[in-house]
């Protein structure tokens, strides 16, 4: 293995398309916009990108300007949402209440916050890195 060869930050700027799975059917999930299936996919950056990196950062540095060393459970959902949020650079097949919902950071943690289950299938999808790296 070369590890000059390796470079997650590049791959995870990049990001990666996650294909929603219906939390009833267990199935990838689609919409029918204009006639058509789509997909629901959310495209999001990798855990080594720039930009989580500057997020997680800024977190710890909140974290130390108000001395505080840990986290309460609403603490850590709220740090893990923002984090999915900024992280989100795409989607396709987004609906909420039979309109196509923009991709923008507003409708990002409306999303998040209403459907637990799907920033955990995120955040889990995100958490692998293999799901990021270029073969």
């Amino acid at each position: 293995m070369d590890f000059g060869k390796i470079n997650t930050a590049e791959d995870s700027n990049t990001g990666a398309t996650y294909h929603v799975v219906d939390p009833y059917t267990d199935e990838p999930a689609y919409v029918e916009i204009d006639g058509k299936d789509v997909p629901v996919t959310i495209t999001v950056l990798g855990p080594d990108s720039d930009k989580m990196r500057q997020y997680q950062s800024n977190m710890m540095k909140s974290m130390m300007k108000r001395r505080k060393t840990s986290l309460d459970a609403d603490d850590l959902e709220r740090k893990m949402t923002g984090q999915l949020v900024e992280s989100v650079m795409s989607w396709q097949g987004v609906m909420m209440n039979g309109e196509v919902l923009a991709c923008n950071r507003e409708n990002a943690k409306e999303l998040f916050d209403e459907h637990r289950w799907l920033r955990e299938q995120l955040l889990g999808f995100q958490q692998e890195r293999a799901n990021f790296l270029k073969s």
